[in-house]
């Protein structure tokens, strides 16, 4: 009775011991991948847009041009495959768009 009690113990004391390498690797894996984000997070420049300006800026005629035919192909897509939302929010476009 006594060596099975042994045998018993001697195996709980093994699987805890795995357990425990296993939740200490974890750990170290965790705290390896916050160190490298911060890593990462301290190189990344952020820009921010100047506060002063509160218009978008002037976009050029040739641009235009060709967004607004890239959206009137959008329009006809839309048309076809029955889709008037979204027709509806592409019309918008090309009207913000002054043409």
């Amino acid at each position: 009775m006594t060596t099975l009690v042994t045998y018993f113990i001697i195996l709980l004391v093994l699987i805890s011991f795995f357990w425990s390498g296993y939740f200490f690797r974890v750990w170290q894996e965790t705290r390896i991948q916050k160190k490298v984000w911060s890593n990462i997070v301290k190189r990344i420049h952020f820009i921010h847009a100047p506060t002063h300006l509160e218009k978008e800026p002037p976009i050029s005629e040739d641009f235009r041009e060709f967004e607004v035919e890239n959206l009137k192909n959008d329009l006809r897509i839309a048309l076809l495959n029955e889709d008037y939302e979204e027709a509806a929010k592409i019309r918008d476009l090309i009207n913000k768009l002054g043409l």
